[in-house]
């Protein structure tokens, strides 16, 4: 029996209304930039409109992100990362934000 996309979210940690916002919202993204994405060839690096551009579609992936990191944690739990208080802090934002969606994120 196949689970459902809410089934898998939830066995996985994973909030499904953050989960659909931030697919509709990079689907819509992906289908509306086609152009604007091909233009970025075009730009020069740090270009403000251009990073403008990718870091949308990079906020809302990283919490994914953060997600896919402590999966990968749980391979390998003898190696351990050491990251800076700034970098631990912001993955743990990341990781809550995924875990609950906005409404459970308390800064």
């Amino acid at each position: 029996m196949l689970l459902s996309q809410r089934e898998l979210n939830s066995s996985c940690g994973v909030c499904h209304d953050f989960y659909a916002v931030v697919t509709r919202f990079l689907s819509q993204y992906v289908h509306t930039h086609p152009l604007a994405l091909n233009q970025l060839a075009l730009t020069h690096a740090g270009d403000p409109g251009a990073l403008h551009l990718i870091a949308l579609a990079v906020q809302y992936a990283t919490a994914f992100l953060a997600k896919a990191i402590e999966g990968m944690g749980s391979l390998w739990p003898d190696i351990r990362v050491d990251m800076s208080e700034d970098l631990e802090r912001a993955y743990v934002v990341w990781l809550r934000l995924v875990q609950k969606g906005v409404k459970g994120i308390t800064l």
